[in-house]
């Protein structure tokens, strides 16, 4: 039986920004039955080509496109097996790297060089680590901020600012 994560339904999604980049990141909720299985954290990333980095500031819609394939692609065959769960995706500065925890990180290996191999993408970066206590995880949900509720102000409403022109060189200032 071939099981098909969904993106939308079981990740939290945030944007964060610090040490000078901006970042996009998706994170699965934590599995007990994997976090007692799956010690290996193998990350493997796609570097945009320059071209989409200087007239995109990252992965064009195409290569965006290529790279929401590529995941779906070798996330559902590792996990319909029980290789390996990805955990984690994060995007900024024109590279995306997918977290996975693997029971097997040779299997999840094996169908990422395949995938090179067909040129289904470009070269990627491949690197495999043990983490069984789960460290990135948990270091990518304490950098999620959740922002600060703000209560609304009073319903008073602001005074009135009308523009008026003020000299000859058509200076725009509100009184």
């Amino acid at each position: 039986m071939t099981t098909a994560f969904a993106l939308d339904d079981t990740w939290t999604s945030a944007a964060l920004a610090g040490h000078g980049r901006a970042l996009r990141v998706r994170l699965r909720p934590p599995s007990a039955t994997w976090f007692k299985s799956a010690p290996t954290r193998v990350d493997i990333t796609w570097r945009a080509s320059w071209r989409d980095r200087l007239f995109h500031g990252g992965p064009s819609l195409a290569t965006d496109a290529r790279m929401i394939a590529f995941e779906r692609t070798v996330a559902n065959a590792v996990e319909a097996t029980g290789d390996a769960r990805l955990q984690i995706v994060d995007t900024g500065d024109g590279v995306r790297t997918w977290s996975f925890y693997a029971r097997n990180p040779a299997a999840l290996t094996d169908l990422v060089e395949a995938a090179v191999n067909a040129r289904i993408c470009p070269p990627l970066n491949v690197t495999m680590e043990e983490d069984p206590e789960w460290s990135a995880d948990r270091v990518a949900r304490e950098a999620l901020v959740v922002p600060n509720t703000v209560s609304a102000p009073s319903a008073r409403p602001a005074p009135a600012r009308v523009p008026v022109l003020t000299d000859t060189a058509g200076q725009l200032t509100t009184m």
